[in-house]
């Protein structure tokens, strides 16, 4: 895959737990929260709920937040490959931590449909510049929403899942573990894989999945059965934990390498 199919096929994803997600003094903090990272238009798509149940009003917000969050992770990702195909990134890969980008909400348009399922995306402002093409998927459920964001032009990733966490753990550890199994079952039997993950916040650089696969054939007309070797590959995912649950994407490109159908 080229470097511009890599970085249509980023992804972010974010996800928020909406019982964890409600302070005390929960209208002040709205009211600011608002109006520190909502567009004009925004606002005015909010205001359409104030007549609605808290519960509503409560989705509808951080429905947008997650959008921005997933969005910005996106254009992270594509930073850290276009950091990565440069001369100076080429050998360190995605361990190079990238300067960190400015993410700045009201930068971030999200228009969601009706009955936020899924939103459309506007970018403005010297970070975003270039490549903007993008949508959000929603996932809703008792208490959290799981925002998706991923380009136009290729199929949402082939691996986003969403968990609630058991028990207390280490937050960080278990969606690293959750995606793993995910991208795990996501292989097909006639393949086997060697997968980690490297990368993260505390790393200053996006989150990526390792992967060395073996390809295995079918036994062939000698009854002989032939294996393939594959490179060490290295792709960006996007992991997200909030509260008591876990998220996590990994593009779709990963099953284009993996030999999968996407």
């Amino acid at each position: 895959m080229n470097l511009q199919s890599y970085l249509e096929c980023a992804a972010g994803s974010d996800i928020v737990d909406l019982r964890a997600a409600n302070p005390p003094d929960a209208a002040r903090f709205y009211a600011r929260f608002v109006e520190r990272v909502c567009t004009p238009w925004e606002r005015d798509w909010l205001a359409a709920y104030a007549g609605d149940s808290i519960r509503r009003r409560h989705r509808a917000l951080w429905s947008l937040w997650a959008a921005k969050e997933a969005v910005f992770k996106t254009r992270y990702s594509q930073a850290m490959l276009r950091d990565a195909a440069s001369s100076a990134g080429a050998a360190a890969g995605f361990r190079r931590s990238h300067p960190l980008l400015d993410f700045t909400p009201q930068q971030i348009e999200i228009s969601p449909d009706a009955r936020i399922t899924a939103a459309r995306v506007s970018l403005a402002g010297a970070i975003f510049s270039g490549d903007s093409e993008f949508t959000i998927r929603y996932r809703h459920g008792a208490g959290w929403v799981h925002a998706l964001c991923h380009h136009l032009r290729v199929p949402p990733p082939s691996v986003w899942i969403a968990r609630r966490q058991q028990g207390p753990v280490n937050e960080s550890e278990a969606v690293r573990e959750m995606v793993l199994a995910g991208v795990g079952r996501r292989l097909s039997p006639l393949s086997q894989a060697m997968l980690s993950i490297h990368g993260g916040r505390a790393t200053g650089c996006a989150p990526w999945l390792r992967y060395r696969y073996r390809r295995i054939a079918r036994r062939d007309s000698t009854r002989r059965r032939r294996c393939f070797r594959g490179e060490n590959q290295r792709m960006p995912i996007s992991l997200s934990h909030d509260g008591a649950w876990l998220a996590g994407a990994v593009p779709v490109a990963f099953a284009q390498m993996s030999g999968e159908s996407a």
